[in-house]
C-alpha cells in the first residue's frame, strides 16, 4: 500500500515539476523581455535626443577607414560640404577636392599625422561650395579599432563660418575703435597743447607756466635750486603802433626764438603775456652764470630787422631772482624777478638787474610811503 503511494506522489511530482519549471521559465523570460523593451525605449529615446542635438546643432558625423579608405559622411557633413554622395559612402578624393587651396597643404598633414600616431584630430579649415561660398569647418576626431582590427577615425565636423565672422567683424570694430580712439587722443593732445602754447610764438604761455610753478613744488629737497630771469622788451609799444600789429608780431617771434636759442639746456621759457617772457632754469642749471647770459640776451635781442623797408629795433629789461632758501615759495621767486624787471626799467631800460634785500626794502618802504599818502 505504501509503496503505491509512494509511486503515485512520484508520477505526480514528475508531471507537476515540469509545469512549475516552464511556468518560472516563462516569467523569467516575460521579466527578461520587459528589460529588454526598457532598454530598447531608453536606447530610442537617447538617439532621439542625440538626432535632435545633432540637427539643432548641424554637426555632421563621419568615419574614415584606414585600411579601406572608405569615408562615410551621414546627411549633414554631405550638406556642409555642398556634395552628394550614393548612400553616404565618400572618399578621400572627395574631402580633399573640397578643401581650400591654400589650407590644402595644412590640412592633409594635420590628418596625416593623426593616421599615422593614433592621436586626437583637432583642426580648422576651409572647404569651397560648388558657388564658390566658403565655409570654415571644425573638425574634431578620435582614432578606434573596429572588430576586425581596422583603425578607424570616428569624428564630427562642424560649420564655424559665422563664428569666424563675428570674430573677424570684432577685430575690424576693435581695429576702428583703437584708430577712432588715437585721432580722439591726437585732437585732445592737440588741443591741450594749444591751451598750453602761445598761438604767435609756440611758445608755452602762463597757463603752462602755472603748471611748472605747480610741479615745482613736488620736487624733492635736492631738486629745488632755482634761477628766474622775467623779461620784457623795451620800445616794442612804439614798434606796434606805428608799424603795425604784424611789425609787433615780427619783433615778438623774432625775441622768442632768440631766448630759445641762446638758453641753457633744459631751461623753461614761456611767454606771459605782450611782450613779457619768463625763463625757469633746471635744478642742474641753477648755479650757471645768468647774469653774463642776460648781457648776450640784451645784445641778441636788439639786433635789428627789417620790415616792409622799415629797420626795427627793439631792447629789453630784465630782472633775475635766484631761490635762496629751501623753504622759499617759487612764487616768491617769481615776484621777485618782477621786482628785479621793475628796477632795470627804472635805471634806464635795456638792462639786467638782481633781486637784493636791498631792492626787496625798497620796494617795502615805497609800499609803505604809499600807503601813508
Amino acid at each position: 500500500l505504501w509503496g503505491m503511494r509512494l509511486l503515485l506522489g512520484l508520477a505526480g511530482f514528475i508531471v507537476v515539476a515540469p509545469m512549475i519549471w516552464t511556468g518560472r521559465l516563462t516569467e523569467e523570460r516575460e521579466r527578461h523581455l520587459e528589460i529588454l523593451r526598457e532598454r530598447e525605449d531608453a536606447m530610442n529615446a537617447l538617439s532621439q535626443r542625440l538626432q535632435i542635438a545633432l540637427e539643432t546643432s548641424k554637426i555632421g558625423i563621419w568615419d574614415y577607414d584606414v585600411v579601406t579608405g572608405v569615408l562615410i559622411w551621414d546627411k549633414r557633413m554631405q550638406a556642409l560640404y555642398d556634395v552628394s554622395v550614393p548612400d553616404g559612402k565618400a572618399s578621400y578624393a572627395d574631402w580633399k577636392g573640397a578643401l581650400h587651396p591654400a589650407d590644402l597643404g595644412r590640412s592633409e598633414a594635420e590628418f596625416a599625422r593623426a593616421i599615422e600616431n593614433g592621436q586626437q584630430y583637432h583642426t580648422q579649415f576651409r572647404v569651397v561650395c560648388r558657388n564658390g561660398d566658403v565655409r570654415h569647418i571644425r573638425a574634431i576626431g578620435t582614432t578606434v579599432l573596429d572588430s576586425r582590427g581596422h583603425r578607424k577615425i570616428v569624428g564630427v565636423n562642424w560649420d564655424v563660418t559665422a563664428d569666424i565672422q563675428l570674430q573677424e567683424d570684432l577685430r575690424q570694430a576693435k581695429h576702428v575703435s583703437d584708430i577712432q580712439n588715437g585721432q580722439l587722443e591726437e585732437a585732445r593732445l592737440v588741443m591741450e597743447s594749444a591751451a598750453l602754447h602761445d598761438a604767435l610764438t609756440g611758445l608755452p604761455n602762463r597757463r603752462y607756466l602755472d603748471r611748472i610753478v605747480d610741479d615745482y613744488t613736488k620736487r624733492p629737497a635736492d631738486e629745488r635750486a632755482l634761477t628766474v630771469m622775467h623779461i620784457d622788451l623795451d620800445r616794442f609799444k612804439d614798434i606796434n603802433d606805428t608799424l603795425g600789429h604784424a611789425a609787433g608780431d615780427r619783433i615778438l617771434r623774432h625775441a622768442a626764438s632768440t631766448l630759445a636759442e641762446y638758453l641753457f639746456d633744459g631751461d623753461f621759457l614761456a611767454r606771459i603775456g605782450g611782450d613779457e617772457f619768463v625763463v625757469i632754469s633746471s635744478a642742474a642749471n641753477a648755479g650757471r652764470d645768468y647774469v653774463e647770459l642776460a648781457g648776450r640776451l640784451i645784445e641778441a635781442i636788439s639786433r635789428p630787422l627789417v620790415h616792409d623797408g622799415h629797420e626795427c629795433r627793439v631792447g629789453s629789461s630784465i630782472g633775475i631772482a635766484t631761490l635762496t632758501s629751501a623753504d622759499a615759495r617759487i612764487e616768491d621767486v617769481l615776484v621777485n624777478a618782477d621786482i628785479a624787471l621793475y628796477e632795470a626799467k627804472r635805471l634806464g631800460r635795456n638792462r639786467v638787474e638782481c633781486f637784493t634785500d636791498v631792492l626787496r626794502l625798497d620796494v617795502v618802504n615805497t609800499k609803505k610811503t604809499a600807503d601813508e599818502i
